[in-house]
């Protein structure tokens, strides 16, 4: 009687736990003064081009120019206005506890409604103004004002969210 055999092939998964623990072992051995030569160096300044506003609005400026309504975020919001046209910088408002916003809108009025984030306060600006009237929490316990908007009767809405 002739007996055949036939080659043993690895399986993938048995391939793959020995290579993982092979890894394993290997870096569990090296030496703790290798690891520690590991150094990581300060990086020159990088220069800031751009800034993140996630919510914008346009509106009539603080002298009248047409004016682009932002907030950009940070340990404190910054509220800013920039001319529409020129790109000049028209304002910049530090928002103390905000740290920043998703939604700005515009009431019939001409002033701005700022939903944040981080308190979930309600702000409004009135064009002209060296600051931003805090409105409080409109809903206690909310944290972010996600979205605003304002009806043809001039009544503010507002979308929240933990």
């Amino acid at each position: 009687m002739i007996q055949q055999t036939r080659a043993m092939k690895p399986r993938p998964r048995s391939l793959i736990l020995l290579v993982a623990v092979l890894v394993g072992m290997t870096s569990a051995l090296l030496p703790r003064q290798a690891m520690a030569e590991t150094v990581i160096k300060e990086l020159p300044p990088i220069p800031l081009t751009s800034v993140t506003a996630p919510g914008s609005v346009t509106g009539v400026g603080p002298n009248g120019e047409p004016a682009i309504y932002w907030m950009s975020s940070g340990n404190s919001a910054v509220f800013s206005a920039t001319h529409a046209r020129t790109g000049e910088q028209l304002l910049s408002i530090p928002i103390p506890n905000a740290q920043g916003s998703w939604t700005l809108s515009r009431h019939p009025s001409g002033d701005i409604y700022i939903g944040s984030y981080g308190e979930g306060r309600l702000y409004r600006y009135h064009p002209g103004d060296t600051t931003v009237e805090d409105l409080g929490r409109p809903i206690a316990g909310e944290t972010f004002i996600w979205s605003t908007t304002v009806d043809d009767k001039g009544m503010v809405y507002g979308g929240t969210g933990q």
